[in-house]
């Protein structure tokens, strides 16, 4: 059996490698992967930018004035309808101005007094060999169709640095691309001071108009991208630079974690590598590599299409020696693997082929327990408790589809679906059921209470929607001998999905219902639901942190039309629209401080569940892993093992690769020598209070 498997790593290295040839091939004969090489020179703005500022304005003045006569003609919010009233008259919402022009009094904040991240122990270089999921990315475009891929998280962001970071143990603000920040008396106005060392990932400095040409960008025609369009209207007030150095961007009230909410709206798009930016932006950049402001940037010489990509340390990084960075982006080279199951990983991981595994599974973390490179010591496992928003896991009901507009089918749903015992079962007990559909915001999580699975509730709801009749099969049928039938789609991703799917089939079927398994390839999936063709979808979605933006998800304009009509490519899957809902949402928008909105945030998370439009699934507080020997993670005053707040330690980047230990393991593995097993939990070190 070894000698088969060895046979396996020694072909799968032969393709790897040809791999490389075949890629760099193309980047010499100048094929489309030859559009992955960066494009230089920084002489002004591209010319698509040419006639922005004054064309944006003018956007924006259209669109608020169109927004309060609708709000008018609707009878909308009061309130909201004053706040527009107002910024109709606030002037234009992009200024270019001199550094003169800035107002004074202001007072800075630096975000220094928190403590440091990291260990100082961190050694830079070696290179570590990863899984990177099962699906290799379909562009490499950080923005536009297709980009929110798990792999453009990985690419840009983990990776890109926004102007303020929050500090991942305490939660305060602390520098990023902006060195200082003020926040004007009323709440509203950030300003951002760059810091001056701030530079792309080729060398060339960030400046405060790179901002406004991202806007531009990002909400071209040719993006395909109208909501982030839409997102900056409502969500911003307006923007100003003064000089090269500071940006100005006001929101329409004040919320909490202001510098931070402000700062994730805009990034820095560097002019030169843009400069070919025009209608043709989806197609002409698919493979392109933008430069970056992180520690990390995708090397375009290390591609092998459909396997593998690497992601290399920026030589030169502007913030590696500054507090809060320096002790991060150690290893000079993450080399991710794209295998189509976790079963294969496992092979490659057990074989040294890769040096760090996420274990997701149950069953692998106990299988890997069993292997002779744990019991050796060889590969050490950990299982490190964090705090984390949850990827909300769950059935997702499309309310478009008949018969899942009857709320009573909804809820008895709800009672029909064996979610517990598969936790029990399939789980082993590893995970817990999610009590919201924002779990692990802390104190703005509400601890809900949901239906357990019983058949006598959910036929009793059934009955109430009219599916009283027992059919020859078994299956609920209405008055007009409509059978209860619901499709459930799912992204055939892993095995792990199929098994809970085809559970919470036969558990529904012993409650009169029919849930027909439809398993669909990724991509297909997710296009199925935006195009709102689905009726029920087992689905994930991630949100932002440290405040979740449900508008997309759960407004009734992201839902239906004015006719009432779906909504197609909208985050909302469920085509939910609901006043009631709506109206929490407006009060999570104007709550101004961390009280006002933990309350909104509860109300919104009470009305889902009462509206029945999620089934929840799971949740894991652990994030569990195994590495080999050499890998090495923080042991320090302010950071244990790695700081609390994150989904995969993995995404830190505070692990460094010790090359005597290295030496040493892959000696003990040719000699037969052993090291103690090593199989921990750990917990993080938590602020005090």
């Amino acid at each position: 059996m070894l000698k088969w498997l060895s046979i396996m790593a020694a072909a799968f290295a032969a393709v790897f490698l040809a791999g490389v040839w075949w890629l760099s091939r193309d980047v010499r004969e100048g094929l489309d992967t030859g559009k992955m090489t960066m494009a230089s020179g920084r002489d002004g703005m591209p010319a698509y930018f040419e006639g922005f500022v004054g064309r944006w304005n003018r956007e924006v003045a259209h669109w608020l004035s169109s927004e309060v006569e609708r709000l008018k003609r609707e009878g909308g919010d009061p309130g909201e309808l004053d706040l527009l009233k107002k910024r109709t008259l606030s002037g234009d919402f992009l200024q270019i101005l001199p550094s003169s022009s800035l107002p004074g009094g202001l007072v800075w904040q630096d975000g220094m007094d928190q403590p440091d991240i990291g260990d100082p122990r961190a050694m830079k270089g070696g290179e570590i060999d990863i899984w990177g999921g099962v699906m290799f990315p379909s562009t490499f475009r950080p923005f536009g169709p297709e980009s929110t891929s798990f792999f453009g998280y990985s690419m840009y962001g983990q990776v890109d640095m926004k102007l303020v970071a929050i500090h991942p143990q305490t939660e305060e603000i602390i520098p990023g691309l902006a060195d200082r920040w003020a926040v004007s008396g009323d709440g509203r106005k950030i300003y951002f001071h760059l810091a001056p060392e701030a530079a792309y990932s080729d060398g060339s400095p960030i400046k405060a108009m790179d901002f406004i040409l991202y806007l531009c960008l990002r909400t071209s025609p040719a993006v395909k991208d109208s909501l982030y369009s839409n997102e900056v209207k409502k969500q911003l007030a307006g923007i100003r630079v003064y000089g090269d150095d500071i940006l100005e961007m006001e929101l329409p009230r004040a919320v909490p974690w202001a510098p931070f909410k402000a700062a994730g709206l805009l990034a820095p798009a560097h002019p030169g590598f843009y400069a070919d930016f025009n209608a043709g932006y989806v197609d002409r950049y698919q493979w392109r590599i933008p430069p970056g402001t992180g520690g990390y940037i995708l090397d375009a010489n290390r591609i092998v299409r459909g396997r593998a990509l690497t992601l290399k340390r920026v030589k030169n990084w502007w913030a590696a020696d500054r507090k809060y960075y320096r002790y991060s982006c150690n290893v000079d080279a993450i080399t991710h693997h794209f295998f189509r199951s976790d079963t294969k990983a496992y092979e490659m991981f057990r074989l040294g082929q890769l040096d760090y595994l996420t274990v997701y599974k149950p069953e692998l973390w106990e299988a890997l327990l069993q292997i002779p490179p744990v019991l050796d010591g060889y590969v050490e496992m950990v299982s490190f408790t964090r705090r984390f928003p949850e990827p909300p896991y769950g059935i997702y009901l499309n309310t478009g589809a008949p018969p899942l507009d009857n709320i009573d089918v909804r809820t008895g749903l709800l009672y029909a679906m064996p979610m517990q015992e598969i936790l029990d079962s399939l789980f082993r007990g590893y995970f817990s059921r999610l009590c919201s559909l924002t779990d692990g915001y802390g104190s703005m999580t509400a601890d809900l209470a949901w239906p357990d699975y019983s058949p006598t509730k959910a036929r009793a709801y059934f009955a109430r929607a009219g599916y009283s009749r027992v059919g020859p099969d078994g299956i609920l049928v209405n008055g007009r001998g409509d059978r209860l039938s619901i499709e459930l789609a799912y992204a055939e991703l892993s095995p792990l999905i199929g098994n809970v799917c085809r559970k919470l089939k036969e558990g529904a079927r012993a409650c009169g219902v029919d849930l027909r398994l439809n398993p669909l390839d990724g991509s297909v999936c997710a296009r199925k639901v935006n195009e709102k063709r689905h009726m029920a979808v087992f689905w994930a979605t991630m949100f932002d942190y440290p405040v979740p933006n449900l508008f997309p998800m759960l407004h009734s304009s992201q839902g239906r039309d004015a006719a009432g009509r779906l909504v197609s490519n909208t985050e909302n899957v469920f085509s939910i629209a609901d006043a009631e809902l709506d109206s929490a949402l407006a009060e999570a928008a104007e709550a101004s401080g961390r009280d006002d909105l933990r309350r909104a945030l509860k109300r919104i998370q009470t009305r889902v569940r009462d509206l029945a439009i999620w089934v929840p699934g799971w949740k894991d507080d652990s994030a569990r892993m195994a590495y080999w020997r050499w890998i090495q993670w923080p042991d320090s005053e302010t950071t244990r093992f790695c700081y609390p707040i994150i989904f995969n330690p993995l995404e830190s980047h505070l692990y460094w690769i010790d090359p005597t230990i290295r030496q040493e393991v892959n000696e003990a593995r040719r000699e037969g020598r052993k090291f103690p097993e090593s199989v921990k939990r750990i917990s993080p070190i938590e602020p005090e209070g």
